[in-house]
């Protein structure tokens, strides 16, 4: 028993290829131009306090933490916490790595759990945030924006 195939034509896979490519082309024009809107946050901005709980519009995704509309933290590592250790330990944040701050692994403010709040002060690169009685200071990576 011989198999039978349909033969389409070869301009149809063209056409079929280049819609592809055109759809991907547009995708990245679009998702560029509404990535402009979003404004990271310096060290001159203050922050006031604000609740990230994800029930609301602020909460955390990939690596940045977003705290108002169109504006976000890029990132910021853990440098200082006045808690009990059995808190961290309840946080999953390791003393070790607050006394190793020079060697991986870090502690994002991206991955701490929901909820916390957070705020900043004027001319600081340092980032405080208020979870369950617990003060966790971050500190602010340097973030090249792309579209300045």
């Amino acid at each position: 028993m011989e198999r039978e195939y349909i033969k389409v034509p070869k301009y149809y896979n063209i056409i079929g290829i280049t819609v592809v490519v055109v759809g991907f082309i547009a995708a990245i024009i679009h998702w560029n131009y509404i990535a402009r809107d979003y404004k990271a946050v310096d060290p001159e901005a203050e922050i006031q306090p604000v609740l990230i709980d994800q029930q609301g519009r602020w909460g955390s995704l990939r690596a940045s933490v977003f705290y108002k509309k169109n504006h976000f933290i890029p990132s910021a590592i853990l440098v200082a916490a006045d808690c009990d250790e059995s808190i961290l330990e309840k946080f999953n944040i390791k003393k070790s790595t607050l006394e190793n701050s020079n060697h991986m692994p870090h502690e994002y403010l991206s991955l701490l759990s929901l909820p916390y709040e957070l705020s900043k002060k004027k001319y600081s690169d340092t980032i405080v945030v208020n979870k369950e009685g617990c003060v966790l200071k971050f500190l602010m990576v340097k973030y090249d924006d792309p579209y300045k």
